[in-house]
């Protein structure tokens, strides 16, 4: 039961975040669409020797970006800024429903 001060106690929940999965990092989408683009290429690079396989590559990421010097592929996660964990604030309430901790007489 509450005080007639209405305190209310918040514990901090922390988790892995929902965006990267919890690595920190998040596919740069032009390179999502490029997979996407060259999968079929891409599959077939390695019946090809190392040098006329580095070739391919290279043409289609030219072909792609308009230039060899390509953007990074991951990126740090804008929604964790790199931690991979999330923190919010929960009432505490909940968190020991969570916790399944039961209720103590004061």
């Amino acid at each position: 039961m509450m005080s007639s001060n209405s305190t209310e106690y918040y514990v901090i929940a922390v988790g892995p975040c929902s965006e990267c999965g919890g690595t920190g990092q998040v596919q740069n989408p032009e390179w999502t669409d490029f997979y996407k683009k060259y999968q079929e290429e891409l599959e077939t690079l390695h019946r090809y020797t190392p040098h006329e396989s580095i070739s391919r590559w290279n043409k289609m990421t030219e072909d792609f970006f308009g230039t060899l010097d390509t953007p990074p592929e991951t990126y740090e996660c804008y929604e964790c800024e790199g931690t991979g964990k999330i923190e919010r604030r929960v009432p505490l309430a909940e968190a020991l429903a969570a916790l399944a901790v039961r209720e103590v007489a004061p």
